[in-house]
């Protein structure tokens, strides 16, 4: 029973450690596309929650994620988000630890230095992203055990579920040609499973287009208005931990050169570094590469194995338990934890129900502006009202070209005039440039302020 106790105790500092408020800002638009689903019993293509751009069809390649959130909403809340987040962090440690081959001391070393590391990612809590990690754990698990008649299987859901199969099927690729570099033959068995995940991927409900989709977010400028697609800040906390993990990296790879054991994991290392890469210049290839780099982090928590076996499990016990108070305490007080709301859920995302809710009921059926942030949390707490726009259209263009992020952008950061337009109510974040410049056209006397306070406020054109 001990024995069995310690095994679980790094997935229990996991599971605790990622515990956190759902926050993500697209949350609300997830919700609604799953409520529809429910509803309705067929996936919805059209734009019906947004202004811009009405019946705009949509590859939705998270549409099983809408489904996932929305029931998981209905049966938990945001407590229920929040503990299936922490289970999918839980289960994809799990995967990687068994894929790179840690011991019990490794995982009680690294995997509090993992959470760590993608603590950005983690603390928004249950999306999409998270998901699309569990399967890469499971690709590169079943690929240690040569479970290839699995993997076309994996990938039928994984296209359904996130974006990222993408990414999923580039690395499995990579991964093949090092492999068949190093041996020097051809593995057919391999090279036909990833032509049949390819292939199974197109089953699905928008079937090639889902392709489409990945494809246009592969250097497209749009993109440099997305947070998680912009390259790693050098005043971030994720650049001083690229930092830190650069260092211990290089160790590792030392080690692993001198042993002559870095042979072995060729193909591995160069998925580890292209990912490293990749992440300086987009930061969200960053949460995979932290995952790949227990490959050579665990070089240097085996350097601090005690000798003997009893010593390490008491020494693991020990480090372990005062770990687990550690996180246990961060979580302090647990009502952070027992009492997830919309309100708490705004504390959090940065957004206003008092605005919202003065905005409803001010709403006339002018032509509404809003900006950006507030538009996935609006769709689901305020149906009666349309924001402009919403987190899902960062990259829409329809076929006379009209892109809705260059019609968008240029109002919020005011780089062109609000008042030229043919808006005559906003509701705006106060840290945008679009709100400086509605207080100066408050003073010149050609907008009223409705509402204001620290998130956000509202402008009426004076007719």
């Amino acid at each position: 029973m001990g024995t069995i106790l310690l095994r679980l105790l790094p997935y229990l500092i996991v599971f605790i450690g990622s515990l956190f408020h759902p926050r993500d800002p697209d949350l609300g638009w997830h919700l609604r596309y799953g409520e529809y689903f429910f509803t309705h019993g067929q996936i919805l293509r059209e734009n019906t929650f947004s202004e811009l751009m009405p019946d705009f069809l949509w590859v939705n390649s998270s549409w099983v994620t809408d489904l996932i959130s929305f029931a998981l909403y209905q049966w938990g809340g945001f407590l229920g988000l929040a503990l299936a987040s922490s289970l999918i962090i839980t289960l994809t440690a799990f995967l990687f630890s068994r894929w790179a081959k840690l011991s019990l001391w490794d995982e009680i070393f690294l995997f509090p230095l993992l959470l760590f590391f993608i603590e950005p990612l983690i603390s928004v809590s249950f999306r999409g992203q998270l998901l699309s990690l569990l399967f890469l754990g499971i690709l590169f698990y079943l690929l240690s055990r040569r479970l290839l008649l699995l993997i076309p299987l994996l990938f039928v859901l994984w296209a359904n579920v996130h974006g990222q199969f993408f990414m999923g099927l580039v690395l499995f690729g990579l991964w093949i040609f090092v492999t068949m570099l190093v041996k020097r033959t051809i593995d057919g068995p391999l090279v036909i499973t990833l032509f049949g995940s390819a292939l199974a991927a197109l089953v699905n409900p928008f079937g090639i287009g889902i392709y489409e989709e990945a494809l246009i977010h592969i250097g497209n400028p749009d993109l440099a208005l997305v947070a998680e697609y912009l390259p790693i800040d050098e005043r971030s906390n994720i650049w001083r931990n690229h930092t830190l993990l650069t260092g211990i990296m290089i160790l590792g790879g030392t080690y692993l050169v001198f042993t002559d054991r870095w042979r072995e994991l060729r193909p591995e290392v160069a998925i580890l570094l292209l990912l490293y890469g990749l992440s300086f210049w987009v930061r969200r290839y960053a949460w995979p590469f932290y995952w790949f780099a227990f490959i050579l982090m665990s070089p240097i928590s085996a350097q601090l194995t005690p000798p003997s076996q009893k010593s390490r499990s008491v020494a693991a016990g020990i480090i372990g338990l005062v770990v687990l108070s550690i996180v246990v305490m961060s979580k302090i007080p647990f009502s952070q934890i027992s009492s997830m709301s919309w309100g708490n859920y705004c504390n959090l995302a940065r957004c206003s129900p008092k605005a919202a809710e003065m905005l409803v009921s001010l709403y006339r059926g002018e032509k509404l502006f809003t900006t950006y942030d507030f538009g996935g949390w609006f769709i689901w707490n305020y149906r009666d009202v349309k924001p402009t726009i919403d987190g899902r259209m960062h990259l829409w263009r329809d076929k006379s070209g009209f892109r809705v992020i260059s019609y968008y952008w240029p109002i919020e950061q005011n780089l062109e005039d609000i008042n030229k337009t043919d808006y005559n109510l906003a509701f705006v974040s106060v840290n945008k440039a679009v709100s400086d410049r509605l207080e100066e056209l408050e003073e010149e006397g050609s907008w009223e302020r409705l509402y204001r306070d620290d998130i956000a406020a509202i402008y009426r054109k004076i007719k």
